[in-house]
């Protein structure tokens, strides 16, 4: 009988808690001897930050003279990197940005491998509407913008997914797209539709000032009621409510939540399910007559880190400092004080800067800034976070599957992960058979706290045993061709998009500053891609450079 995901975590939870061995799944091709390659481990060290939030740290007091900096910047992802792109845009260079990994890029990280670099995490974006002008400016400043024509950019084309291929694995058939018409009956395509339907209305719903109910930033919204309540239910009550009871239909909407928000559909949000495809149209647009526009999706080998490096590349070194995280901050009179922490060596420092942003995941905020607490602050501490695993698996050839090439997304029904995507697709000039490097996919839900504890406590082998099975139900040949895979854990991945999570006063309350400490990130600005924590990160610098006393004309 096949596993299922459910039943596989359920599996996993209960092997681990009794130490059994590693399963032998889907019928199984692994013998349980020896990996026939090796990989390595990559991913935080929950060691510091795990005694900070336990109280077993202690801190040192400040010297009484510590430099003094314009802004502090905590964490080094999409929204910190925005943060400090447009103060340094701004001519603010006095400015500090800290990031316990090693690299760059939170879960944009990319990684480097035997066929070059690779994504970790996040590895695409929407081309911007003329409307969102800070993506524009950072856009044409990394040269990924090469013009305006009446007001749209004009993408290199280099960076331009050509298509959004998906091969889905029904069955024993491979088949184009990720709803699984081998497996559905008349029924079944009767409510995809039906389900399709309404999306498209929500798509092209409008307020009566012309406000959309769903898009990027999410500032630009629609407040009306209607669109709004459905934060109020989870996806799964969605489709009730519309008549969508085909499980065939309610796999495709858990499989695409899971890849979005690391959720389930009886998890989710139903505003934020419907956003995902409702945002853009650009996976409804059979609709409509042939667009003078069509979406464009861009992307590249490293995945999104190429957007975080390009915004920090002007950095300087006295700018940065990488394998550094903050264990205090404290407001003052001046703006606020730092004490920093070098994760490799467990060497203190300390600054001052009269502005910051915490751009960092905000469940830390309360250990950090215990002011917060003593403030009524309490939001933060009600934040949750999704764990997620991914796997670089890098093979010596591309010729996995003679009937089935690498493409854009490829993943097989009813799997427990969330399939793969090929680094190299955009790689026209890349040989045929060529080596390449794909990115496995999964989230470690619908429970999410012991989920989060199995990923801290297995090693590399029990989790390249675990992506290996996945990977060769799809392809029952790619062991042999498997080089290495490695392994990276992200143990607070994304925050959980749950029920009024988007809309709710929570979200609202964690957006405002504290003093003179301004709070940017995905997390809260209500949507888990790149646009929106950019957003936060450039709302956050010009909030901070009004706090300095500079004058700008607002990137917003």
């Amino acid at each position: 009988m096949r596993s299922t995901r459910r039943d596989f975590l359920a599996w996993l939870t209960k092997a681990t808690a009794v130490g059994a061995a590693f399963p032998l799944l889907y019928g199984c091709r692994s013998d349980g001897g020896p990996l026939p390659f090796d990989g390595e481990l990559a991913g935080e060290d929950p060691t510091w930050c795990h005694s900070l939030r336990d109280g077993a740290l202690t801190l040192p007091k400040p010297p009484a003279e510590t430099p003094l900096l314009d802004v502090l910047i905590v964490g080094g992802g999409a929204a910190g990197a925005a943060a400090a792109w447009r103060l340094e845009r701004a001519g603010v260079h006095k400015i500090l940005l800290i990031e316990k990994e090693t690299e760059l890029g939170g879960t944009s990280m990319a990684g480097r491998g035997p066929n070059g670099p690779f994504a970790w995490g996040a590895h695409y974006v929407e081309a911007p509407p003329p409307d969102a002008r800070y993506l524009i400016d950072i856009y044409k400043d990394l040269g990924v913008i090469t013009g305006l024509d009446d007001g749209w950019p004009i993408i290199d084309p280099q960076y331009v997914v050509p298509e959004l291929e998906a091969k889905l694995l029904a069955g024993n058939e491979w088949a184009e797209g990720l709803f699984p018409y081998a497996l559905a009956s008349s029924a079944d395509v009767s409510e995809y539709e039906r389900f399709r339907q309404d999306l498209y209305r929500w798509s092209k719903w409008r307020d009566e000032e012309s406000r959309p109910a769903f898009g990027r930033p999410l500032e630009a919204l629609s407040a009306a009621e209607e669109p709004r309540r459905l934060d109020e239910m989870t996806m799964l009550e969605y489709l009730d409510k519309i008549g969508v009871r085909s499980k065939l239909v309610k796999w495709l909407v858990n499989n695409r939540m899971m890849d979005e928000y690391g959720l389930t559909l009886d998890q989710v949000s139903a505003w934020a399910g419907v956003q995902f495809w409702a945002q853009s149209n650009s996976s409804l647009i059979d609709f409509e007559e042939p667009l003078e526009r069509a979406p464009q999706t861009l992307s590249w080998q490293e995945g999104n880190s190429f957007l975080v490096n390009g915004m920090t590349r002007r950095l300087r070194s006295d700018q940065l400092a990488l394998g550094t995280i903050a264990v205090r901050i404290e407001r003052t009179a001046e703006g606020v004080q730092a004490t920093l922490l070098d994760v490799k060596s467990g060497a203190f420092s300390h600054v001052k800067a009269r502005q910051a942003v915490f751009a960092a995941p905000k469940h830390t905020a309360p250990h950090v800034i215990p002011e917060l607490k003593t403030a009524g602050r309490t939001e933060f501490a009600r934040l949750e976070y999704v764990p997620w695993l991914t796997a670089a698996v890098h093979l010596s050839s591309g010729e996995i599957d003679a009937a089935v090439p690498p493409s854009w997304e490829t993943l097989a029904f009813e799997g427990w992960g969330l399939g793969y995507i090929d680094n190299g697709h955009l790689d026209a000039n890349r040989p045929f058979g060529a080596a390449r490097t794909l990115t496995f996919y999964a989230a470690l839900t619908p429970d999410i706290h012991e989920q989060r504890s199995l990923l801290l406590k297995e090693g590399w082998e029990f989790w390249a045993r675990v992506v290996l099975e996945e990977m060769e139900r799809m392809h029952p040949n790619i062991r042999q061709q498997i080089e290495r895979i490695d392994i990276r854990k992200w143990g607070h991945a994304m925050a959980a998009a749950k029920p009024g999570s988007v809309w709710g006063s929570d979200r609202e309350a964690m957006r405002r500053p504290f003093g003179q400490i301004h709070f940017a990130g995905a997390d809260i600005g209500g949507a888990p891609v790149f646009e929106q924590a950019a957003r936060t990160g450039v709302e956050a610098a010009e909030a901070a450079l009004s706090g300095l006393g500079r004058s700008y004309v607002s990137a917003l």
